[in-house]
């Protein structure tokens, strides 16, 4: 954000009122109706070709190997400056720009065009944008119309698979391409919405408790973990998405021969919609997709395959509210996948596919006992304490003893394809041919809320006992 934004409210607070500023004049624009109209418009920053989207973005400057200053400074030449905000965590991250997006759309009772926000970063920037807005929409004033923009991924991370997924490409179109790039934005054709979905721990805190790409337990998270200590530890030499990827494959070739957990002594029992689903053999590692990419392009789905006792598998959809889940035998069954579903249609062991997933792990005595090794020639136990976690290539650790993992449909957000999205490719057939479903899951906005009460009616640290009002207490 700009230096003038100072913070952001906690996610309780109500929106304050519109304050003045250079942006209030896009609250009631309307159409340039000359060229010369327009190319004001265009210095502006108001619109950049025409079109009838305003669009602004969103820039995390640490993606894209380390080229995120000159990233901000092209997008600044394409849209202007006053339509580029700055990703900084100590100051809200997203939530001050979106905030005053949102109190423009307010005052303007969600007339006038619609607004397409650039997520430049990451796949963890698309999530880290699409959280803000459905709290954003939750605490909205009453009768206010909802602020639903549709949402643009710009790959300037490693992976950038939801980038993949929706037509905008595998890698950084370059700081000369991205005033073209901003204009196929505007022009697109708004996709469908795409599932969000909550991932819950039952006794710790997710750190990531969203995901619209996916979310895994084992070796593939404990690569991506390792990946990102060692970025943070030297950030120098992560200077290209093309260092990057070959950090992350050194990472990965050392965890094929050592250092991966078999899952199956770990996991006490695997729910898929409600039901019990045996964990394959010398399972590594637990995916659990929204999307058809993972691992930089990668489909570990496949267009083919089977599953014992399963008559019937949907075709994997961004907005289909159903996920699907695989198995890795091995962090080289990622790589290996990328040419056997591509050549053959075939990914990697398919698991199962419902609207829910829960993970139910093993007591820390249960998991140390002696178990056979994945080679089946000896006999082990495990030290082991903690497992690795990822959601949309965000990964941590986590004391898996007595734990569950719960991942449950949130809401949706609108989306933009980009050119290279095949027409009706990872679309439910419903909302092709629908308006899409935006917002909040009904029965997800419940349960927030009620968290959000419990939350409310906690004693504040600091209060003492016995208090009657301790919401007031303190000053």
């Amino acid at each position: 954000t700009r230096a003038r934004a100072t913070g952001s409210p906690s996610a309780s607070t109500p929106i304050p009122a519109a304050r003045a500023g250079p942006r209030a004049r896009y609250a009631s624009w309307t159409p340039a109706r000359s060229r010369r109209e327009m190319r004001e418009y265009s210095a502006a920053g108001a619109r950049v070709d025409g079109g009838d989207a305003r669009v602004v973005a969103f820039i995390n400057k640490r993606s894209g190997g380390q080229r995120g200053e000159a990233a901000h400074a092209a997008l600044v030449e394409a849209i202007g400056a006053d339509n580029v905000f700055t990703l900084v965590p100590k100051e809200g991250g997203p939530r001050p720009g979106l905030e005053e997006l949102a109190r423009a759309h307010y005052d303007n009772k969600g007339a006038g065009d619609g607004v397409v926000v650039l997520c430049c970063g990451g796949d963890g920037t698309f999530n880290w944008i699409s959280t803000v807005l459905l709290d954003l929409e939750a605490i909205k004033p009453a009768g206010a119309p909802a602020f639903r923009p549709e949402l643009v991924t710009v790959p300037l991370g490693t992976g950038n698979d939801l980038s993949r997924a929706l037509g905008w490409g595998k890698g950084y179109p370059g700081d000369a391409g991205l005033k073209k790039f901003c204009a196929d934005a505007r022009a697109a054709t708004r996709g469908p919405s795409i599932d969000l979905w909550t991932v819950r721990f039952a006794a710790g805190d997710a750190k990531y408790p969203q995901m619209e790409n996916y979310c895994s337990v084992g070796v593939d998270a404990e690569a991506a973990r390792r990946f990102a200590e060692a970025r943070e530890a030297n950030p120098e030499a992560f200077s290209s998405q093309w260092k990057n990827k070959s950090v992350y494959a050194q990472t990965g070739a050392k965890l094929a021969v050592t250092g991966a957990a078999t899952l199956n002594y770990k996991v006490k029992a695997l729910q898929i919609a409600g039901e019990d689903v045996p964990l394959p053999h010398g399972c590594k590692s637990i995916v659990v997709l929204n999307i058809a990419s993972f691992g930089a392009g990668t489909d570990p789905w496949g267009k083919k395959g089977v599953i014992p006792h399963k008559k019937k598998l949907e075709s994997p959809a961004i907005n289909d509210g159903l996920l699907e889940v695989v198995a890795l035998g091995s962090i080289a069954d990622v790589p290996k996948s990328m040419l056997t579903s591509k050549i053959f249609g075939y990914g990697v062991q398919r698991v199962g596919q419902g609207d829910s997933v829960r993970i139910e792990f093993e007591s820390a005595a249960a998991a140390a006992e002696s178990h056979p090794s994945c080679c089946g020639l000896m006999t082990k136990k495990s030290t082991r304490k903690e497992l690795a976690v990822q959601v949309d290539g965000e990964a941590w650790a986590f004391p898996f003893a007595d734990e569950v993992l719960e991942i449950s449909l949130k809401g949706r957000v609108g989306v933009r394809f980009g050119p290279s999205h095949a027409p009706g490719k990872g679309i439910s057939a419903g909302q092709a041919k629908a308006a899409p479903e935006l917002g909040w899951d009904p029965a997800a906005l419940e349960k927030k809320r009620a968290s959000d009460a419990d939350k409310a009616a906690q004693p504040h640290e600091g209060d003492a006992e016995g208090d009657e009002d301790t919401t007031t207490k303190k000053e």
